[in-house]
């Protein structure tokens, strides 16, 4: 838990309780599309640039480790397994 000095008050677009547990639902602040396609953008290139700053061996095994899951995933769908 933060310094309740520094915590800002927060929005909550909506609040949930399940038993002891609650749940806030946080919204972004209103933006335009323009402004939200700028966020999008810069949230794609840092992406790109983590994935850029693996070394090759590393992104290869992480898209074996995704296709193995696809490959899981559609043997369930197609045998219905949960």
């Amino acid at each position: 838990m933060g310094n309740k000095k520094n915590e800002q008050k927060k929005e909550y677009l909506a609040t949930y309780k399940f038993g002891k547990t609650v749940v806030k639902i946080v919204a972004p602040p209103p933006m335009t599309k323009e402004e939200s396609q700028r966020r999008l953008q810069d949230f794609y290139n840092a992406l790109w640039d983590i994935w850029d700053s693996l070394s090759v061996e590393e992104q290869l095994k992480l898209n074996a480790e995704i296709e193995e899951e696809k490959r899981l995933e559609n043997m369930r769908k197609s045998h219905d397994i949960k």
